[in-house]
C-alpha cells in the first residue's frame, strides 16, 4: 500500500505560527507592568513565556486603560535571558516596572479592550497575533474588577492631530460630544496654557481643561523613535460577493486541484495548459483566483496550517503572468485586498515569490491602475507592497522607462502630502517600503521628498534607519542582491519547488 504525501508545514518554523499554534503550551514566567500605571493611564504591560530551553517568548502590549484598549502590541521570540535583562533595564529608564500575576495582567489588557470596544474602538491590528501569547479569555480565568476610563468617562489622549482624527469622529459616533474628555499630547502643537484645545472650532466643549498630568510614555519598542508619528491605516474591505462554485470551461485545470499538484506542476501539464485557447482559458483561471478567495474567506477562521488543498491559487496566478494576461489585472489587485491573515493562508511565505512577478506581467502597462491601487484606503500596507515590488520589475528590466517610473513615485508622493498624510490611506510601514524600493532602484532623485519625510517624523529608524545612512546607500554604488529577474512559469515552478523543499 503507498504511503500518503505527507505535505510540508510551510509555516513550521516561522515564529508567528509558533505563537499562534503553541504559545499558550508554554508556562507563564512573569508579569510586569508600570508602577502607577492606575494614574498615567498609558502602559507597557509584559507577558514572558518561558521555553524548555530557558529562552523567552515576551508580549507587549501598549495599553490604554482610560480610552482606547490595546494601542499597540509586540513580541520577542526566543529572547535570551540576558537580552531580557537589557530590556527591562532600557524599558525603565521611562520609569519602575513592577511584577504583577498573570491574572492581573489578563484582565488590565481584556478589561481595557472590552471598555474600548464598548466606545467602538477596536485594538490595535498587531493584538489578532499577540492575543495568542495571552491565555484563551475565558471564565477559566479568575475575573478581577478593574476601572477604566478616567473619572468615569473616556479620556483621548492622541500623540498627534492625525490619531486624533481618526478616533475623535467615532467617540462622537457612540459616546456624543461632551461625553469624554480629550488631550491632544503633541509636541509639534503650541497653545495657551490657559487655552482649551477645540478640534472644531464650532465646538468648544471636547476638551473641558484637564491639567496635562497625563504623561504620555511611548512603546518600549519604538522608544528610540518617540517623535515618530506612526500611523497605521486600519483594514476594512467591504468584499464583493465572489463565485461560490467552481464552474470551468476547460476541465484540463483541474489538474490544478490535485493533491499531488500543492506546489508544482508536471511540465508536460503546463505545456498541455497553455495551448488552450487563451480567451477562454484566462477567463477560468480569473474564476479559480476568485473562487479560491471566496473560498479561504471563509475558511480565514479555521485554517491555520498552509498544508491544506489550496495552492490552485497560487497555479492560476502563476499561469496568468506566463500569459501576460492584462484583462486579468482587477483579478489580481483583488487578491492583495484581503486580510493578512488571507496572505498568510493562500500563499505562505511565498507571496513575495508569487504576486510581484504575476503583477509586473499583467500590469507593467497600466501604471495608473496600479497607482490607483495604491491610493484606496484602509487595505493592509504589508500587501500593497507588491505593487511596489512590480516597479521595481519594470525598473530592473525596462530601464528605458525611468523616468515614467519616477514620474509614477513622484504622483504618490504627492498624494501623501496633498490628503495630509490621512491615516485611512497613509500608513508608517507603507512609507518605509516605498523608500526601500527607492533605493533598490537608486532613485536619487527622490532624496528630498524623503528628507521631507523624515523632517515630518513620519518614518522610524527600526524600519529605515536614519536619513544620513539612507542618502548614503542611495549615493553608494553598491548594488543589492534581490533577485527580479522576468522568469518563465517553468523557472518559477523550480524555484518554488526548490523554496519548498528548503522548508521541509
Amino acid at each position: 500500500m503507498s504511503k500518503k504525501k505527507v505535505k510540508p508545514n510551510l509555516q513550521q518554523l516561522s515564529p508567528e505560527k509558533y505563537i499562534r499554534t503553541k504559545a499558550r503550551m508554554l508556562p507563564v514566567e512573569e508579569c510586569l507592568i508600570r508602577s502607577g500605571w492606575q494614574d498615567v493611564g498609558l502602559t507597557e504591560i509584559l507577558v514572558v513565556r518561558k521555553f524548555k530551553s530557558g529562552n523567552l517568548l515576551v508580549g507587549f502590549y501598549l495599553t490604554d486603560i482610560f480610552c482606547l484598549g490595546v494601542k499597540d502590541s509586540h513580541f520577542k521570540f526566543n529572547c535570551s535571558p540576558e537580552e531580557y535583562d537589557d530590556i527591562i533595564d532600557y524599558i525603565s529608564l521611562s520609569g519602575e516596572l513592577e511584577t504583577i500575576s498573570y491574572e492581573e495582567a489578563h484582565n488590565i489588557i481584556y478589561g481595557a479592550i472590552s471598555y474600548a470596544e464598548d466606545l467602538g474602538i477596536k485594538p490595535n491590528k498587531s493584538f489578532e497575533l499577540t492575543q495568542y501569547i495571552l491565555e484563551e479569555d475565558t471564565e477559566k480565568i479568575p475575573l478581577i474588577e478593574y476601572e477604566f476610563g478616567y473619572e468615569g468617562k473616556p479620556f483621548l489622549v492622541t500623540a498627534n492631530s492625525l490619531e486624533a482624527s481618526k478616533y475623535i469622529p467615532i467617540l462622537n459616533k457612540n459616546v456624543g460630544k461632551g461625553n469624554y474628555d480629550f488631550l491632544l499630547n503633541d509636541n509639534d502643537y503650541e497653545y495657551d496654557d490657559d487655552d482649551d484645545y477645540n478640534y472644531d472650532d464650532d465646538d468648544d466643549d471636547d476638551y473641558d481643561g484637564i491639567e496635562d498630568d497625563y504623561e504620555y510614555v511611548p512603546s518600549p519598542y519604538y522608544i528610540a523613535d518617540k517623535d515618530v508619528k506612526l500611523i497605521t491605516t486600519e483594514y476594512m474591505y467591504n468584499a464583493p460577493n465572489y463565485p461560490e462554485e467552481l464552474i470551468l470551461t476547460h476541465p484540463e485545470l483541474k489538474e490544478l486541484y490535485k493533491e499531488e499538484s500543492f506546489y508544482s506542476l508536471p511540465e508536460e501539464s503546463i505545456k498541455t495548459i497553455l495551448k488552450l485557447p487563451r480567451k477562454t482559458l484566462i477567463q477560468d483561471l480569473n474564476h479559480i483566483v476568485l473562487y479560491e478567495i471566496g473560498r479561504l474567506r471563509i475558511l480565514e477562521d479555521y485554517i491555520t496550517e498552509t498544508n491544506d488543498d489550496h495552492f490552485a491559487i497560487m497555479h492560476a496566478l502563476f499561469f496568468i503572468g506566463e500569459l501576460k494576461a492584462e484583462e486579468s489585472l482587477d483579478v489580481i489587485l483583488e487578491t492583495m485586498r484581503q486580510s493578512f491573515d488571507f496572505r498568510d493562508i493562500a500563499f505562505g511565505d511565498a507571496g513575495s515569490d508569487i504576486l510581484p512577478l504575476t503583477l509586473y506581467y499583467a500590469g507593467r502597462n497600466k501604471l495608473d491602475k496600479l497607482l490607483d491601487f495604491i491610493k484606496e484606503p484602509n487595505l493592509e500596507a504589508l500587501l500593497k507592497v507588491y505593487v511596489l515590488e512590480s516597479i521595481c520589475f519594470i525598473a530592473k528590466n525596462e530601464p528605458e522607462r525611468k523616468y515614467e517610473i519616477f514620474e509614477w513615485y513622484r504622483k504618490l508622493f504627492h498624494f501623501f502630502h496633498d490628503t495630509n498624510y490621512n491615516a485611512d490611506t497613509f500608513d508608517t510601514e507603507l512609507i518605509e517600503l516605498v523608500i526601500s524600493n527607492l533605493l533598490e532602484i537608486k532613485a536619487k532623485e527622490f532624496l528630498p521628498e524623503i528628507k521631507n519625510l523624515y523632517d515630518k517624523h513620519l518614518v522610524t529608524t527600526a524600519g529605515c534607519g536614519f536619513y544620513k545612512e539612507v542618502e548614503e546607500d542611495m549615493l553608494s554604488d553598491v548594488q543589492t542582491h534581490l533577485d527580479y529577474c522576468a522568469y518563465n512559469i517553468f523557472d518559477r515552478y523550480k524555484k518554488i519547488e526548490q523554496k519548498w523543499n528548503r522548508a521541509k
